[in-house]
C-alpha cells in the first residue's frame, strides 16, 4: 500500500500584509471577495482584514480550508488520497 501524505493550504499573514499596506490602496481593489463572491473594494477588504487581526486572528486561508486554525494562522493539513488527490 502506498504511504499517504498531507497537503497544506497557503495562507495570508495578517500582520505582514497590514504592515505592507497600512492603509487601503487601489492595488487591493478586487483582490479579496466577500462571502457571496463579490469583489471587495480596497476599503472593504482592508477593514475586514484589520477586524480579523483585532479579533486575534494571525492569518486567513487563501482558498477555502475546513481545517484552518485562525489563531495560529495555519492550515492543519489534509490527507491526500492514494491517487494523489486531496481529501479536504
Amino acid at each position: 500500500m502506498r504511504e499517504m501524505g498531507k497537503f497544506y493550504h497557503m495562507h495570508l499573514d495578517l500582520c505582514g500584509f497590514l504592515r505592507q499596506h497600512p492603509k487601503p490602496t487601489k492595488k487591493m481593489n478586487g483582490l479579496f471577495h466577500d462571502d457571496d463572491g463579490r469583489p471587495m473594494t480596497s476599503e472593504e477588504a482592508w477593514h475586514k482584514l484589520k477586524c480579523a487581526k483585532l479579533e486575534g486572528k494571525t492569518g486567513i486561508p487563501l482558498r477555502g480550508c475546513d481545517n484552518f486554525n485562525p489563531k495560529t494562522g495555519e492550515c492543519l493539513g489534509h490527507e491526500c488520497t492514494d491517487d494523489g488527490g486531496a481529501n479536504g
